[in-house]
């Protein structure tokens, strides 16, 4: 396997055990009700549900520090409603010279369609991860909670 998928592949695990433990460390701290919001991650539209706060710690602009030194253009942000846990993560591969066949098929999990949007669903430690492509970019959206999921992605 291409020593970059490698490399991504890693980022991308340490992307989702942050979004499980920073929904536990900093579920209770947000007590206001919200709307549902479509957010731009990275040039990516994403809906979050009600309720859900963007998390403003330093942990997003590591994520992306991260896939920088791979020469990745990266996009990364989590939201918060306790006990759960959303991570949206946006990464442009093409400059790494790969097809987006070599991308996908680099990712373990069932091929799964969410909101007429086709790629791979996994679970991780309790963390639901569907992973998919578009526009040029790898995009890997984390939860919680399966159903979170669903309500995230738009096609």
């Amino acid at each position: 396997m291409n020593k970059k998928i490698i490399a991504i592949l890693a980022l991308l695990i340490v992307a989702v055990s942050i979004t499980a433990v920073s929904a536990f460390d900093l579920g209770g701290l947000f007590g206001q009700q919200a709307q549902n919001k479509t957010v731009d991650v990275g040039g990516i539209k994403f809906n979050i549900p009600a309720g859900f706060e963007e998390d403003h710690s330093n942990t997003s602009k590591e994520i992306e520090a991260s896939f920088k030194k791979l020469g990745l253009n990266s996009s990364a942000k989590l939201y918060i409603k306790d006990p759960n846990g959303i991570g949206i993560y946006v990464a442009n591969y093409t400059k790494l010279g790969l097809n987006s066949d070599e991308v996908i098929n680099s990712f373990s999990g069932n091929k799964t369609t969410i909101n007429n949007v086709t790629g791979r669903m996994d679970v991780d430690n309790g963390t639901y991860v569907f992973i998919y492509l578009k526009n040029g970019c790898l995009i890997l959206v984390s939860a919680t909670d399966k159903n979170l999921i669903n309500n995230v992605v738009i096609a």
